[in-house]
């Protein structure tokens, strides 16, 4: 088991989150995916190789729609099982124990798994995993929090919410058939992309290409690796081209991903790519250039968010890997 400490999101939006990762592209193409039923090449390689897949998705899966296109031809409908569940952290443990019972059957040909936990997208509370106090899951008003009580109330709501969620992963890790079962098929178990509470001075979700709202936890196993942590920067563009190099695709994937294999020894940490529907960014020596939807680009400090003097210059220093990051994120709209 690798963990890559610096590992980010690929953005501050679900819909494009999971799309960045499942296709390795912009995600201005999802909705026209969703249209056409266009499912991702390493799902439609991996079904040609004999995988079974099994998804158990504690979040709604009619929107943004994922049922239409990353998890069409899996058997996935508009709703989960889960979907039935009112409560959100309830939700997850069922879809915990779905895969659980999956995993329990023994499964004797390899399998793509999915698990999709939400609660740290929507603060849900288990009254059995409160380890974090103060805490307020009804300060939903994010301009409220005027006090440092109140902020330090909002985020262990969001720090419950994670241990919550770290408490159900523990469950799949500990189960007797995983491990074994890891040996020849692939599981992604994610949850959101990040939260920020005031550290650029806002608390929000899904605003900024920054540290706070993209930097997650990433661990990542394939048989026969060995445990080590892994400092290069990595995102989630980056998982297919991995995954479809271990199964023998060569390491030549720009014929249809932006990302390229982390594994391979001429991986390169130098751009990392960030992109909503309207907008891009590029993480280039710790500079984030962010380009907006009428292509403004400026330069800001990756942590404060903050305009850094000499834009201008900055800009003009690292044309070339910004011209590169770009490209690659217009290639396949």
């Amino acid at each position: 088991m690798s963990n890559y400490t610096n590992y980010y999101s690929g953005a501050v939006a679900t819909m494009c989150g999971v799309h960045n990762i499942f296709y390795s592209n912009n995600c201005n193409n999802f909705l026209e995916y969703a249209e056409k039923h266009n499912t991702p090449v390493f799902m439609d390689e991996l079904r040609n190789l004999g995988y079974n897949f099994f998804v158990s998705y504690a979040a709604s899966l009619n929107w943004p729609g994922f049922y239409r296109n990353i998890y069409y031809n899996t058997g996935l409908t508009a709703e989960s099982d889960a979907d039935e569940e009112p409560s959100l952290y309830k939700r997850e443990i069922i879809a915990t124990e779905r895969f659980i019972n999956f995993l329990n059957s023994k499964p004797k040909d390899p399998f793509f798994a999915v698990v999709h936990y939400d609660s740290l997208h929507g603060y849900s509370q288990n009254p059995d995993m409160i380890k974090f106090r103060p805490y307020n899951e009804f300060l939903l008003d994010y301009s409220a929090l005027e006090t440092s009580q109140m902020r330090l109330s909002r985020f262990n709501v969001y720090k419950n919410a994670a241990y919550h969620v770290d408490s159900l992963i523990g469950k799949i890790w500990n189960n007797k058939n995983f491990q074994e079962l890891l040996k020849d098929s692939i599981v992604i178990i994610t949850a959101d992309h990040g939260e920020e509470f005031f550290e650029s001075g806002i608390n929000y979700h899904g605003s900024r290409f920054n540290e706070w709202q993209t930097h997650v936890p990433f661990l990542f196993y394939f048989p026969g690796s060995k445990p080590k942590v892994v400092e290069a920067n990595n995102s989630g563009f980056n998982i297919v081209p991995t995954i479809l190099e271990l199964l023998g695709y060569g390491n030549d994937h720009s014929g249809y991903a932006i990302g390229k294999s982390f594994l391979n020894p001429d991986y390169k940490d130098d751009i990392i790519h960030f992109a909503t529907q309207k907008k891009k960014g590029c993480l280039i020596n710790n500079t984030l250039f962010f380009v907006e939807s009428n292509g403004r680009m400026s330069a800001k400090d990756f942590y404060t968010y903050s305009d850094l003097q000499g834009s201008v210059n900055l800009i003009k220093e690292n044309a070339k890997n910004i011209n590169q990051c770009i490209d690659d994120l217009n290639r396949f709209d």
